[in-house]
């Protein structure tokens, strides 16, 4: 086997390494790509039987924050703080449907952005059709009829003072239509910057 011998002049390095940079290709140092992923938040309805109008999209409530690092979502909404332009991942859930001994026909979920001086407009929406559910004889159901578990996710670039908001629609042909909320948190809103 032939050795071949190393131009140690391409090893050569400027700079001086430390935690925060790293060696790229051309021998110098440079600082990673990085970030705080700021502003983030998460907030979730912490209501039990929220009780909606039928068939009309609602802006859901969320009324309990776990994560608000730039104090921008208030009121429901999420409003892109000064300064905080960029892309952003958001993500929405909400359990819809009817209750008691009710029947779902359609369920959906969708973000909602309004620019500053704008109208609102759909960022992402996902809908679900209802199944048909029969009860055998002696059959009861006391708390929860037919109900849709449901996500809606997307990465949007917003710029300063764009609001974002959830809305869910409930569609049912007996019962009450409803999301749900609580301890187990099926009801959350979510968001951070990526760039």
């Amino acid at each position: 086997m032939a050795l071949t011998k190393v131009d140690n002049s391409l090893l050569e390095t400027t700079g001086v390494a430390s935690a925060s940079t790293f060696l790229r290709g051309d021998g110098t140092w440079n600082a990673p790509a990085s970030g705080t992923n700021t502003p983030q938040f998460l907030a979730y309805n912490s209501t039990g039987d929220n009780d909606i109008t039928d068939a009309t999209y609602t802006t859901a409530v969320f009324d309990t924050e776990v994560i608000d690092s730039g104090s921008a979502f208030t009121s429901n909404t999420f409003t892109v703080p000064a300064g905080e332009g960029g892309t952003y991942y958001l993500s929405a859930t909400a359990n819809a449907g009817s209750a008691a001994n009710g029947y779902l026909n359609k369920a959906i979920i969708r973000i909602r952005k309004t620019p500053s001086g704008g109208s609102a407009a759909t960022v992402v929406e996902n809908d679900y059709t209802g199944y048909s559910l029969t009860y055998g004889a002696g059959w009861t159901v006391t708390t929860l009829g037919w109900w849709q578990a449901m996500r809606a996710d997307a990465i949007v670039v917003l710029a300063v003072s764009d609001a974002i908001h959830v809305e869910v629609y409930s569609d049912v042909s007996s019962g009450t239509a409803r999301y749900w909320g609580g301890a187990t948190s099926v009801t959350k809103f979510m968001g951070f910057k990526l760039l």
